[in-house]
């Protein structure tokens, strides 16, 4: 959050693209792209506006984003076994797959302040709908399996029903491992998403864009995702975020 505090202020401070002063440019077009936070994840991806009416504007959208289950929690390992192939990290107990969403859709943005004028600030709202990808990566867990001479031999393993056991046994985990698995054993889910946000537009008459974006999404699939092995597979998660982004207009 420091990071993103950081880099608004960054951008918001940009001077302003001298213009002149009686008579505003005219852009018809826009690009940005940006990224941000969500109450349960975060999410990279950027937007294309087309100015049709000059107070509102065609969006085209794509972005990608990690979606966590409400009741996801963090652990710090216990078991301190030094294996050179081992992280020994943070893990998330009973956690079975990761969710990430790509999104690809359109809607429309309606300004509610003039944008074709010399104030620094327009306030606008917009909404967005599509199609939504869901894909779900294996969760991978550094597993200890004790030999019998009392030594241990550390192996990294996705959830099965197998190692049921272990994945639901503290003193069988010695953290998560490379976040590099199971990229190529991804499971697709369709679904739609819906978007509704305020724009806060900084100098909306410059050719450099600079914006903040406070909204609401929800991503529904057609099929459950499951994520927790101890928790109800959901299908619809509701996040509030929040965006910044940089881009031109023309």
């Amino acid at each position: 959050m420091k990071f993103l505090i950081y880099f608004f202020c960054l951008f918001a401070s940009l001077p302003a693209f001298t213009q002149n002063e009686e008579t505003p440019p005219n852009y018809k077009h826009e690009v940005v792209l940006g990224g941000g936070l969500h109450s349960q994840g975060y999410m990279i991806g950027g937007t294309y506006s087309r100015f049709y009416k000059p107070n509102r504007s065609f969006l085209g959208q794509a972005q990608f984003a990690y979606i966590k289950h409400p009741k996801e929690r963090r652990m710090d390992n216990d078991n301190n076994i030094s294996v050179s192939n081992s992280g020994q990290s943070r893990y998330t107990f009973g956690k079975q797959n990761s969710l990430y969403s790509l999104r690809l859709g359109a809607g429309q943005r309606f300004f509610l302040s003039e944008r074709n004028n010399r104030q620094s600030l327009a306030l606008s709202f917009s909404y967005t709908a599509g199609v939504n990808l869901g894909l779900l990566k294996p969760y991978y867990l550094d597993l200890i399996y004790r030999t019998v001479n009392d030594g241990v031999i550390i192996r990294s393993e996705p959830y099965s029903e197998e190692n049921r056991y272990k994945f639901l046994d503290p003193l069988d985990i010695n953290g998560a491992s490379s976040s590099a698995l199971g990229w190529d054993e991804l499971q697709g889910r369709t679904g739609l998403y819906l978007q509704g946000a305020l724009y806060f537009d900084f100098g909306p008459n410059d050719e450099v864009a600079k914006a903040l974006e406070i909204g609401v999404s929800a991503d529904y699939f057609f099929q459950e995702m499951p994520i927790m092995l101890e928790q109800p597979d959901e299908r619809l998660f509701v996040n509030i975020f929040l965006h910044l982004y940089l881009g031109k207009r023309w």
